[in-house]
C-alpha cells in the first residue's frame, strides 16, 4: 500500500467518524422538534383546560436524550468548553503532547460515565424504577446516558489515533 492510500485511509476514518458523530445528534434535534410541539399542544390544552398529564416529567427525560447523543457531535466539533491560556504559551510540541494526555484523560471519563451509567440502568431495571406520574419504567431513559458516553469514548478514540499518526508523521493538524 502506497503512502498516499495510508492518507486516504486516514482522511476517510476522519470523515466518516465526524459524519458518525452527526447520526446521534440528528436524533437529539428530532427529540428537540418534538419535545417543541408537546410543549406547545401542553400550553394550548392548559389554555382550553386539557394539559397533558405527565409533559413536564417527558420534557425532562427527554432531556436527557437530546444531551447525551449530542455529545459525540459536540466532540468532534471541539466545542466543549476549555481553557486555553495555559496552553497558548507552550512550544508545539508540548502542545500536541497536552493534546494526547487531554484525549486520555477525557476517554478515561467517557469511559467512566458509560460503565457508571450501565450499572445505573442495571439497577434501575432490578428495582423497577418508575417515572413518577407516568408510571413507565426509568431505565430506557437512563440508558442516554451509557450510549452517548460510549459513543464519544469512540469518536475520542478515532480522534486520538488520527492525532497521534499526525504527530508520528511530523503533519500539522
Amino acid at each position: 500500500m502506497k503512502s498516499g492510500e495510508k492518507s486516504d485511509f486516514w482522511e476517510r476514518l476522519d470523515h466518516w467518524n465526524k459524519f458518525l458523530a452527526k447520526i446521534p445528534f440528528a436524533l437529539s434535534m428530532l427529540l428537540i422538534v418534538g419535545l417543541m410541539f408537546l410543549t406547545a399542544v401542553d400550553v394550548i390544552g392548559r389554555f382550553f383546560g386539557r394539559p397533558i398529564s405527565g409533559s413536564y416529567q417527558i420534557s425532562e427525560l427527554a432531556q436527557l436524550w437530546i444531551i447525551c447523543l449530542a455529545w459525540p457531535l459536540s466532540i468532534t466539533m471541539s466545542s466543549h468548553v476549555s481553557v486555553k491560556f495555559l496552553i497558548t504559551k507552550l512550544s508545539p510540541g508540548v502542545k500536541k503532547v497536552a493534546g494526547i494526555l487531554a484525549h486520555l484523560i477525557t476517554m478515561g471519563v467517557f469511559a467512566a460515565i458509560a460503565w457508571q451509567g450501565l450499572e445505573m440502568v442495571k439497577r434501575s431495571f432490578r428495582q423497577v424504577e418508575l417515572v413518577n406520574i407516568l408510571d413507565v419504567p426509568l431505565y430506557p431513559f437512563q440508558i442516554a446516558v451509557p450510549i452517548g458516553a460510549f459513543i464519544g469514548f469512540v469518536v475520542l478514540l478515532v480522534q486520538l489515533c488520527i492525532i497521534s499518526r499526525k504527530m508520528i508523521k511530523g503533519e500539522k493538524q
